[in-house]
C-alpha cells in the first residue's frame, strides 16, 4: 500500500484547520465502512520518529515522521501541533511511514499523531520539541535619504523593522560609533534621534531579535552644516593698484558642504561656479583702466550664504615708457677716497635699485622708494678704475633701467718736456702732459713769472731773455686743476768746433763722430765738426771706425776750437791678461782697502770693477776705467775707505774687453774684513746705514737657503731657517724704525752723540742677529739604528697592575691585546745629521739633527696612537744653550716634552737639534715620566731609557685605560695603565692640558678636582673666543686663566703657559690686523702720520705674535712699510725740487742726502721711479 505524503511547507495554520474541517465527513464514512469490515482482531500500531521529545531544531520547516501499522484496508490519520490540527484526514492503506512538512515558528512546542482503524483508535501522544529563532530582522531605512544636508544637529532616523519573533533593540551608528538605542522596539517604522557635529558623517541603524540575530541598513550619509561658508580672495591684494590689463582672481571658500559661489565686478556677477567642501576657483579678467570693486558670494547646501571681504582694484593705464629715471654723478671722475653723490630722478614711488660695479666686482648695493626730497647716500672709493653705476626702477608691473659711467684714480698732475738750459734769446719748445686725466683737458703756461697766462694749448715755445725763472703749466680737467714747474736757466750757448787728424798720418779725417751728451755731428770732408753747446763742463767723445776713440773733458765759456788726433787701431788678436794683485784672495784685511788689479794688452782697454758683500751677486762698484795699451801691465786701485765695511766676507772681481772685442775676467775673488767694531768712530757704517746693510745682508741670506739642495732644504726647513731670517729681518727694521723715531723721521743724524746712542741701545740687538742668522747648510754625515724589540714581560706587568686595581679579567685581556698588536706593529727610525753651517757673522759651527720616524705596520693600530713622548733628562735639559726643540712644538726648559699625532702618511715624525757631539746626542736616553703617574704605577721616579707610546683602550663598566708603553733600552719593557672615565670634553681638537689618569695622584697633592674642571673649560672657551674674534672674551678668559695658573701644579705650568701664549697671540694678532688696515686708511686719506703711528704700533705688537700670524703680518707690514718709505722719498724729491728753485743749496744737498739714504731701501719697482724723477735735479745738484 502506497504511502501518503502530504507536504504543507508552504501552507499557514490557517488553511490547514480549514482542509480538516472539509474532509471530516470523508473520514467518518471510511472510518464506518472499516469497522464494518473488521469485525474481527483488528491490529492498529502508531509510533513517533521525528522530531524525538525534548529535541531542539534550527529550520524552521519541520517533517513530522511517525510510524502505523495495521491490518485493516485503511487507516485514517491526523497530525496536531500544540493540539491544533496541523493536517487533514491522511488515508493509510497498509503500514508505513508517514511524513509531513509544515512550517513551525521558534518557540517551545508539542505535537501527536491519532489514527483510526474500525473500531480501533491510537495515538502517539504528546511529543514536545523546540524550534531555535535563526533568522535575522528585516531592517531597511527610511529618511534621512543618502546625501542629505541638515541645517541642524539634531536628527531623527527612521528604519523600517520587522522579525518572525520579536525584535530586542535597535541602535543608531553615526561614522561607525553606536550614538543611541532603542529597546524591544516593536515593529514597523522606529525612529532614533540624535545629535551630530558639524560635518560629513556615514550612518546605518542596526537591529537583533530576541534569539541574537542581527541585521543592519545600507550606509549612508549625512552632512551638517551649522555654519556659513568662508570666502575670502588670496589672489589679487584687497587694495591693488596695477598697470596689467588682465587680473588673476583667486577664490578660495572652506564649508562643510558643496557651495555655489559667483564672482562679482563692480556689483554685476561677472562669474559663476561650484565649488566642493574646500577648494578655491581661479580665473583672469580684463579690467579697463579706473577704479573697480571685486566680492565674491558663496551658499552652501544648507542654504547659508556668506560674502567675501570686498577688495577695489586701480588699474593705471600705463607703460614702460612712461616711467622715468636719470642716474648721474657729480662728477665724471673722482679722487681715490673722494666722496662721491649718486644723482637719481626717478618716477616717485617705484622702488630704486642701485649698483656700483667695476671688472665684474661689486662695490655698491642699495634700495630705496623714490619720492620728494629722497635720495640715495653717497659712497667713498678707494681703488682707481672705471665704474658702472647701473640702476633698476620697479613701478608695479613694470621696470626700467638706466646707467651711467665714472672714473675714480690718481690725482690729477702734470709733467713739462723741454730744455731745462735753452739758449737765450732763442725760442724754445716745450710741451706738457696731463698725469690722470679725467678728460677735457686744458693747458695754460706762464714762462716768465708774472701769473699772466703766456701760451695755451698743449704745446708752445718761448724765446728767454734774461736769468730764468721757473716754466709754469696749469692743466685742468672736468676733476680739477693741477701745477708743475721745470726750473729753467737760459744761458748763452757756444760753438764748439772739433779739427779731425790722424794721428799717424797728420791728414785731416773726414766722418768722424763728435759726441756730447745728446748733441753729435759728423765731420765734413775738411775733418771739421761743429756742435752749439750752453756753457759749462762737457764730456766729448770722438770715434770713428777702424780708431781709438778719443776721450775728454772741456770747460766750454765761449767758443772753442779743438784739435783731436784718433790713433789707428792696433791689430789686436788676443785677449786682454788681467790679474788680481791685491787683497789676494781668502785674505784677512782691515781698514782703508785698495783693490788692485793689472791689465795687459795690445790695445784700450776698457774694465769694469765689481764688488759685492754677497757671493753669486754683482753689483758694479766702477764702470768707466779706461787702461792704454802697454808693454808691461797697467795697472789699476780702487780705494774703498773703512766707513763702508763691516765684519765679514766680500767678493769682487774685474772684467775687461778690449778695442778688438776680446773680453776676460780675473775670476771671483773673496777676503773676509775684520774691522775694530761699531763703537770706533769711522771704523764701520753708522746709524741708519749698518741696519741697512745688515737687511740687504739677510735678504741675500734668504735668497741662498731657497738655492739649497734637496737635502739641505729639508734640514734647512726642519731648522727654520727661512721663518727665522724673515723673523729677524722684522726685527731689524724694528730697531731701525725706532732709532728713527728717536730723531727726526726723515733726517740721518751722523753725530758723534747718536752714534753712542745708537751703539748702546741697538748694537747688541744687531750683533745678536747676525750671529744666530743660517746662511748656508749641507749634511756631512748621515747614521741610522732602527726597530726596537720588545719583551715578553708585558703581559705580566700589565696583569699584575691591573690586578692590583681591581679591574676585571675582561679589561686585561682587552688592553693586553690592544697593546701586544701595538708592540709588534710599531718600528722607530732615528737619523743622525751631522751639519755643517754657516752663520751671517762668519761663524762656522757643526749641529747634529736628530730625527725620529715611528712607523706603523696597521692603520688600525695607528688611528689609537694618541700621543707620542719621549723625555729628556733633567740634568741635559737644563741649559737652554745645549738643547732645543725645531717646529711648532713646545720647549719645557725644566722637562722638555713633545707631543705629536698620526700623520696622514701613516708616520709619527719630529725632529730635534743639539749642538753637541753625535757621541754625546747617542747618550741622550733616560726616559721621565711625569711622578704623578709613575707613584701610581709603581712608586718609582724615574724608568730605564727608551720611548713612550700611549694608546686610549676603552674598558668595561664606562671605563677607559690610558696604557702607556715604555720601549727601553731595545729589550725590557714596563707598561702602565690607569682606569678613568672619559670627560665630557673628551671631543675637542685640543687634547686635555693634564691626563685624566692622574687626577688621584694630583689630588694626593692638593690639586683639587674643581682647579683641573676650572683650567680645563677656561681653555676651552678661550680657544673658542679667538676662534669667533670674541677678542674683549678671549682677554677676559685669558685673566682667569693667569689668576687660576698658581694654582696649577708645577709640572703642568709650563705646558699651560704654552696654551695661553697661543690664545694671547690670537687676540694679538687680531690686533696687528686692525692696525694694519688702520693704517691703510691712512694712506688712502693722504694721512701719512696716521699710517706711520699704525705702522709703529703694529712694529711693537709683532714680536708678540707667532706662528701663521706671525708670517702673515710680516708680508702685510712689509708692504706697509715700501709704501711709506715711497712716500717720504717722494717728499724729499719735493723738498729738493723747491729748494732748487729758491736757490737754497744747503736745503738741497740735505734733501738730496736724505733721498740717498731712503734709496737704498725701497723696492727695485720704487726705486727705477725715484730715479727717473729725480733725474731733471743731477745736474743743478752736482753744481750744488
Amino acid at each position: 500500500m502506497p504511502s501518503i505524503l502530504n507536504s504543507a511547507a508552504g501552507l499557514s495554520r490557517r488553511s490547514l484547520c480549514n482542509a480538516a474541517r472539509h474532509l471530516a465527513p470523508v473520514m467518518a464514512a471510511l472510518l464506518l465502512l472499516a469497522l464494518a469490515g473488521a469485525a474481527d482482531s483488528v491490529y492498529l500500531g502508531l509510533s513517533p520518529l521525528w522530531p524525538v521529545e525534548g529535541q531542539s531544531l534550527s529550520a524552521s520547516l519541520v517533517t513530522f515522521r511517525f510510524q502505523v501499522e495495521h491490518n485493516t484496508s485503511v487507516a485514517l490519520c491526523n497530525l496536531s501541533l500544540d493540539d491544533q490540527p496541523l493536517s487533514g484526514a491522511l488515508a493509510i492503506n497498509s503500514s508505513e511511514t508517514v511524513n509531513y512538512t509544515a512550517y513551525v515558528p521558534p518557540g517551545q512546542h508539542s505535537w501527536q499523531a491519532r489514527c483510526a482503524a474500525a473500531p480501533v483508535e491510537n495515538s502517539t501522544g504528546h511529543v514536545n520539541f523546540t524550534m531555535l529563532d535563526v533568522l535575522p530582522p528585516s531592517v531597511s531605512a527610511v529618511a534621512p535619504a543618502n546625501g542629505t544636508v541638515s541645517a541642524q544637529g539634531l536628527v531623527s532616523f527612521l528604519v523600517n523593522a520587522s522579525d518572525d519573533a520579536a525584535l530586542a533593540n535597535c541602535t543608531l551608528f553615526s561614522d561607525d560609533v553606536p550614538v543611541t538605542s532603542v529597546l524591544t522596539p516593536g515593529v514597523g517604522v522606529i525612529a532614533l534621534n540624535a545629535s551630530l557635529d558639524e560635518g560629513w558623517h556615514s550612518w546605518r541603524v542596526g537591529c537583533a531579535d530576541t534569539g541574537g540575530n542581527a541585521n543592519t541598513t545600507s550606509l549612508r550619509s549625512l552632512g551638517i552644516d551649522l555654519t556659513a561658508p568662508f570666502v575670502a580672495f588670496s589672489e589679487p591684494v584687497p587694495w591693488l593698484n596695477t598697470t596689467v590689463e588682465s587680473v588673476t582672481f583667486n577664490i578660495s571658500a572652506i564649508d562643510a558642504s558643496g557651495m555655489q559661489c559667483a564672482l562679482s565686478m563692480d556689483g554685476s556677477q561677472a562669474f559663476a561656479f561650484s565649488l566642493p567642501l574646500s577648494g578655491w576657483y581661479r580665473t583672469p579678467a580684463l579690467v579697463s583702466a579706473g577704479n573697480h570693486t571685486f566680492q565674491a558670494n558663496c551658499t552652501d547646501q544648507a542654504g547659508r550664504s556668506s560674502l567675501s571681504p570686498q577688495g577695489k582694484i586701480t588699474r593705471l593705464a600705463m607703460t614702460q615708457d612712461d616711467l622715468l629715471l636719470q642716474l648721474g654723478t657729480d662728477k665724471p671722475a673722482y679722487q681715490p677716497g673722494e666722496p662721491l653723490d649718486i644723482l637719481v630722478n626717478a618716477t616717485s614711488g617705484g622702488k630704486v635699485n642701485l649698483l656700483i660695479t667695476r671688472d665684474g666686482q661689486l662695490y655698491y648695493n642699495y634700495t630705496y622708494t623714490a619720492g620728494p626730497s629722497v635720495s640715495p647716500p653717497g659712497v667713498f672709493l678707494s681703488t682707481s678704475g672705471t665704474y658702472t653705476l647701473s640702476g633698476t626702477l620697479t613701478f608695479l608691473e613694470l621696470q626700467r633701467n638706466s646707467a651711467a659711467v665714472f672714473t675714480v684714480g690718481s690725482a690729477l698732475a702734470c709733467s713739462i718736456n723741454g730744455s731745462q738750459q735753452p739758449r737765450l734769446g732763442v725760442s724754445e719748445p716745450y710741451s706738457g702732459s696731463a698725469i690722470n686725466a679725467a678728460g677735457g683737458v686744458s693747458y695754460s703756461w706762464d714762462f716768465n713769472g708774472d701769473t699772466i697766462t703766456d701760451a695755451l694749448g698743449q704745446s708752445a715755445s718761448y724765446a728767454f731773455l734774461s736769468a730764468g725763472v721757473p716754466v709754469t703749466l696749469r692743466v685742468q680737467d672736468t676733476s680739477g686743476q693741477a701745477t708743475c714747474q721745470l726750473q729753467v736757466q737760459p744761458q748763452a750757448w757756444h760753438a764748439l768746433q772739433f779739427i779731425v787728424f790722424d794721428n799717424a798720418t797728420s791728414l785731416l779725417l773726414p766722418g768722424a763722430l763728435a759726441e756730447t751728451g745728446n748733441h753729435s755731428a759728423l765731420a765734413d770732408t775738411a775733418g771739421i765738426a761743429a756742435i752749439l753747446l750752453p756753457g759749462g763742463q762737457h764730456f766729448v767723445l770722438v770715434s770713428k771706425d777702424g780708431y781709438d776713440p778719443y776721450f775728454g773733458t772741456i770747460e766750454l765759456s765761449g767758443n772753442l776750437s779743438l784739435t783731436i788726433r784718433l790713433s789707428p787701431k792696433i791689430l789686436d788678436g788676443q785677449p786682454p791678461v788681467v790679474t788680481a794683485i791685491s787683497p789676494v784672495h781668502g785674505g784677512i784685511l782691515g781698514g782703508d782697502l785698495s783693490l788692485t788689479f793689472g791689465v795687459q794688452d795690445a790695445s784700450t782697454v776698457r774694465c769694469t770693477l765689481f764688488f759685492s758683500p754677497y757671493a753669486g751677486w754683482w753689483a758694479a762698484e766702477r764702470d768707466d776705467i779706461v787702461l792704454p795699451p802697454a808693454e808691461g801691465t797697467a795697472r789699476f786701485t780702487h780705494v774703498l775707505s773703512s766707513q763702508n765695511l763691516t765684519q765679514g766676507t766680500y767678493y769682487w772681481k774685474v772684467a775687461c774687453e778690449d778695442s778688438a772685442g776680446h773680453a776676460a775676467e780675473s775670476g771671483d775673488l773673496s777676503f773676509t774684513y775684520a774691522s775694530g767694531g761699531i763703537t770706533e768712530v769711522g771704523a764701520s757704517l753708522r746709524g741708519t746705514e749698518r741696519i741697512l746693510v745688515a737687511m740687504e745682508r739677510i735678504e741675500a741670506a734668504i735668497e741662498g737657503a731657497r738655492r739649497l739642495s734637496p737635502d739641505e732644504g729639508e734640514v734647512a726647513s726642519i731648522l727654520g731657517v727661512a721663518a727665522g731670517l724673515d723673523s729677524q729681518k722684522t726685527e731689524l727694521i724694528r730697531i731701525r724704525n725706532e732709532y728713527r723715531n728717536t730723531l727726526d723721521p726723515l733726517v740721518i743724524v751722523e753725530s758723534e752723540a747718536d752714534l753712542q746712542r745708537f751703539d748702546s741701545q741697538f748694537a747688541p740687538s744687531i750683533e745678536a742677529i747676525e750671529k744666530e742668522t743660517l746662511v748656508s747648510a749641507s749634511i756631512l754625515q748621515r747614521d741610522e739604528f732602527v726597530k726596537y724589540e720588545l719583551s715578553e714581560s708585558v703581559r705580566e706587568t700589565l696583569q699584575s697592575y691591573l690586578a692590583f686595581r681591581g679591574s676585571g679579567e675582561g679589561d686585561i685581556v682587552r688592553i693586553t691585546e690592544a697593546l701586544g698588536e701595538l708592540q709588534s706593529d710599531v718600528t722607530i727610525t732615528t737619523t743622525a745629521y751631522r751639519v755643517e753651517t754657516a752663520f751671517l757673522s762668519g761663524e762656522l759651527r757643526n749641529i747634529t739633527l736628530l730625527r725620529r720616524r715611528l712607523s706603523f705596520g696597521n692603520a688600525s693600530t695607528l688611528s689609537r696612537a694618541s700621543i707620542f713622548l719621549e723625555h729628556i733628562p733633567k740634568s741635559l735639559a737644563a741649559s737652554a744653550s745645549e738643547l732645543a726643540f725645531v717646529g711648532n712644538y713646545q720647549v719645557l726648559e725644566d722637562d722638555p716634552l713633545i707631543r705629536l699625532y698620526p700623520t696622514e702618511d701613516g708616520e709619527l715624525i719630529y725632529y730635534f737639534k743639539k749642538e753637541v757631539p753625535l757621541e754625546r746626542v747617542r747618550d741622550i736616553s733616560a726616559v721621565v715620566l711625569e711622578d704623578a703617574l709613575l707613584d701610581a704605577a709603581s712608586g718609582s721616579s724615574r724608568l730605564p731609557t727608551g720611548f713612550a707610546i700611549a694608546s686610549l683602550v676603552p674598558g668595561g663598566g664606562g671605563l677607559a685605560f690610558l696604557a702607556v708603553l715604555v720601549i727601553v733600552g731595545g729589550a725590557s719593557v714596563f707598561v702602565v695603565a690607569s682606569g678613568f672615565s672619559p670627560g665630557r670634553r673628551a671631543s675637542s681638537s685640543r687634547p686635555r692640558i693634564l691626563p685624566q689618569a692622574l687626577t688621584e695622584a694630583l689630588q694626593r697633592r692638593g690639586v683639587t678636582k674643581k682647579v683641573l674642571s676650572q683650567v680645563d673649560e677656561l681653555l676651552g672657551e678661550a680657544e673658542h673666543a679667538v676662534r669667533a674674534r670674541n677678542h674683549q672674551r678671549a682677554k677676559e678668559l685669558y685673566r682667569e686663566l693667569s689668576a687660576l695658573y698658581p694654582s696649577v701644579p708645577a709640572v703642568h705650568q709650563d705646558e699651560l703657559r704654552g696654551v695661553m701664549t697661543d690664545i694671547c697671540s690670537g687676540i694679538n694678532g687680531a690686533w696687528a690686523e686692525g692696525l694694519i688696515s688702520e693704517a691703510y686708511r691712512g694712506l688712502a686719506l693722504g694721512d701719512a702720520a696716521k699710517a706711520r703711528e699704525a705702522y709703529r704700533q703694529v712694529s711693537r705688537v709683532y714680536v708678540a705674535l707667532g706662528g701663521e700670524t706671525k708670517a702673515k703680518m710680516h708680508a702685510q707690514s712689509k708692504e706697509l712699510f715700501d709704501r711709506l718709505l715711497t712716500l717720504d722719498a717722494e717728499q724729499a724729491i719735493r723738498s729738493i725740487r723747491e729748494a732748487v728753485q729758491r736757490g737754497d743749496r744747503a736745503a738741497a744737498a740735505r734733501s738730496y742726502r736724505k733721498l740717498q739714504a731712503l734709496y737704498r731701501k725701497l723696492p727695485p719697482r720704487q726705486r727705477l721711479a725715484m730715479a727717473g724723477r729725480v733725474a731733471p735735479f743731477l745736474d743743478v745738484l752736482r753744481k750744488l
